[in-house]
């Protein structure tokens, strides 16, 4: 069972970590596009 649960953490801190990534290109994307964009306050 302790195996498994270690699997599972690593698998969702993998899936964190990809957000995390897509998440910064995203915004990265919106800022190229309108330089105006900022996330805190759109």
């Amino acid at each position: 069972m302790r195996d498994r649960n270690v699997e599972v953490i690593q698998e969702l801190l993998d899936a964190c970590k990809a957000q995390h990534q897509a998440i910064d290109r995203l915004f990265g994307e919106l800022i190229k596009r309108d330089p105006n964009f900022f996330p805190s306050t759109s």
